[in-house]
């Protein structure tokens, strides 16, 4: 039986850390956003799939994980993200954690936002000349029988900022994308 990410990553002192489970349904969001023709992107970089992810989770964040603001962020889609999966993603993000160190998958690539990006950077990072975009996640949160994921990430670059929430399934292979929705803020 799995026990879900709300037991396996607690460390013994009792605060978040994250798994490979986590890097897994990371991966799988971001290079689906990395996919998305809708996506952003830094300037004359339209075509690149690469997604720069910053080292440390985005952490307690109250109105990005508030039950209105997820819910607004996907309104008019015919889903929603379930209300165990929406408290386990505030729970699992009640602190900031290191995320350098886990293995990504392929066109995602963890960097130090705080120190690559200047501020407003529609260029994009020199050193990152492959990245499309840039994102900063939430620990991902997951159903009790462990088989559906919800994920948050802002992602840049953006005038006004934005999120993307992402419902994964666990199947045969790993975690697939089932429904997504990008927010964009004015």
């Amino acid at each position: 039986m799995l026990l879900g990410a709300t037991w396996a990553s607690v460390r013994a002192d009792g605060e978040e850390k994250a798994t490979a489970e986590d890097a897994a349904v990371v991966s799988a969001a971001v290079q689906h956003f990395g996919s998305e023709k809708d996506a952003p992107s830094f300037a004359g970089r339209e075509g690149k799939t690469s997604v720069l992810v910053h080292t440390e989770s985005a952490g307690p964040a109250a109105l990005y994980l508030s039950d209105d603001q997820i819910r607004a962020d996907t309104a008019g889609e015919k889903w929603e993200v379930p209300t165990e999966l929406r408290e386990s993603l505030r729970k699992r993000n009640a602190a900031k954690v290191p995320l350098a160190g886990l293995t990504l998958g392929r066109g995602v690539v963890a960097a130090d936002l705080d120190k690559a990006l200047a501020p407003r950077d529609w260029e994009g990072p020199e050193k990152y000349s492959d990245a499309r975009a840039f994102a900063r996640v939430w620990l991902p949160a997951y159903s009790k029988d462990g088989r559906t994921a919800v994920v948050r990430f802002a992602f840049g670059p953006t005038a006004h900022g934005a999120t993307a929430t992402y419902l994964l399934t666990k199947a045969e292979g790993g975690w697939k994308v089932t429904k997504w929705k990008l927010a964009y803020y004015a």
